[in-house]
């Protein structure tokens, strides 16, 4: 399909151009802002057409990649937050951002971008769930370590959310491929590709529109602001990189898991942090987060191209 390979070759500047839009503030941007859990569900159940219960069977039985990801995810991230924090001699409350988005289990989008990457979707699904059903647990350890202070965390609210956007989309897109057998992949894969894209690419504008007008109610001197994205950039750099050659040289995984695993690592769930930045900390430290929304969604989908890109010409 024309439509669908213009998209997945076209999906960062489309993610981008879709960002950037976000800074106009419409209404209609904000209006949408109620529904993003819902476009999340859809984006995993779109997914989860394009695999079969034997995709999740092998990405449990090859649990090495798995606790690796997730090791990578709740080891390397939060360090690499407070290290980096302490080199750029941030302010206190930018810190607590950075750690907090550190902390985060994986990000939603990132199962689309590994997916446009031709990455081990199951194990980024899997990834994706389990990283977030350990984050009550994993983020105020987390950030007592690092921060010396907890964080309260609706353990409860976390896990239903958690099972309404990852679990149950998932049982269903798996449902459905099942009666759906011996139907068109190709035509499934097709449409799923296309959805995921125009959803992830809402939802980032969305979450853009409606958090763009912090940058200018906290007001952050350009100096801190510049120092600040720098910072990020070389966090999820090197969450990238880091996660990519472990499981590359300890484990010698295939090149799709070591894609799945990458992203998973470096694309965090930015929208967590800054929900647990308004409700625990100063207002200010959402900016981190919202800047990791937007730059991960950025990178991430550039990520994804290059890796398509290389696919397709070797």
């Amino acid at each position: 399909m024309l439509m669908k390979n213009l998209c997945e070759k076209y999906f960062f500047l489309i993610v981008s151009f879709f960002a950037l839009l976000g800074c106009l503030q419409w209404n209609f941007s904000k209006s949408i802002f109620p529904f993003v859990e819902i476009m999340l569900a859809i984006v995993i159940f779109s997914m989860a057409l394009t695999l079969d219960t034997e995709d999740f069977k092998k990405s449990l039985s090859n649990y090495h990649s798995l606790f690796l990801g997730l090791f990578c995810q709740y080891f390397f991230m939060p360090l690499l937050a407070f290290l980096i924090s302490w080199l750029f001699n941030l302010s206190s409350d930018l810190a607590i951002g950075m750690l907090l988005v550190g902390s985060c289990p994986g990000g939603t989008v990132s199962n689309v971008m590994t997916y446009i990457a031709r990455g081990d979707l199951a194990l980024s699904i899997s990834m994706t769930f389990i990283s977030t059903m350990i984050a009550p647990v994993m983020i105020p350890s987390l950030m007592y370590l690092y921060a010396h202070q907890w964080v309260r965390i609706d353990t409860f609210g976390l896990l239903v959310s958690t099972a309404k956007v990852v679990l149950l989309p998932i049982i269903v897109g798996l449902i459905i491929k099942k009666i759906l057998k011996g139907k068109s992949h190709t035509h499934i894969h097709n449409y799923a590709s296309l959805i995921s894209i125009l959803f992830v690419s809402l939802i980032i504008h969305t979450m853009v529109a409606v958090n763009f007008q912090k940058f200018f109610d906290y007001k952050i001197s350009q100096s801190q602001l510049i120092v600040l994205f720098l910072a990020i950039i070389i966090h999820n750099a090197l969450g990238y990189i880091l996660s990519y050659y472990t499981a590359k040289k300890l484990f010698k995984n295939k090149l799709e898991q070591n894609k799945a695993i990458s992203i998973e690592v470096g694309v965090q769930n930015s929208g967590l942090a800054s929900i647990l930045a308004i409700q625990f900390f100063n207002p200010i430290s959402v900016i981190p987060a919202i800047l990791c929304a937007s730059w991960h969604s950025i990178s991430g989908s550039a990520l994804a191209n290059v890796w398509n890109k290389k696919l397709i010409h070797s």
